[in-house]
């Protein structure tokens, strides 16, 4: 089954048409204007190094690191100490069977 469209018109909206300005716009001129000058003039880069003071340098000392009386290491005479026992030692309180059980096939 069709349906026809509807046969009732309509109203379209009126075209408006518009076309492009006919005069460009120009640029504006290009301008260099300088900033005006400071109100204040500006400081000026001076570079003072502090003044050496009125002692002589120090003198440069060295000191010999402290270096042991002996210079063989001490042998250690202590044997280490035995071991702990476990805290829950292992123990077999039913005996193993003594028969021959028969195996499966």
């Amino acid at each position: 089954m069709r349906i026809a469209p509807p046969l009732a018109a309509v109203p379209s909206p009126v075209l408006a048409r518009t076309d492009p300005p006919l005069v460009a716009a120009l640029p504006p001129e290009a301008s260099c204007v300088d900033p005006p000058p400071p109100l204040v003039p500006l400081p000026t880069l001076t570079v003072a190094a502090p003044p050496r003071p009125a002692v002589p340098d120090p003198e440069p000392s060295s000191t010999a690191p402290e270096l042991p009386v002996c210079d063989v290491p001490e042998l250690k005479t202590r044997r280490p100490l035995d071991p702990a026992p476990p805290a829950f030692p292992l123990a077999t309180r039913t005996a193993p069977p003594l028969a021959a059980l028969p195996s499966p096939p």
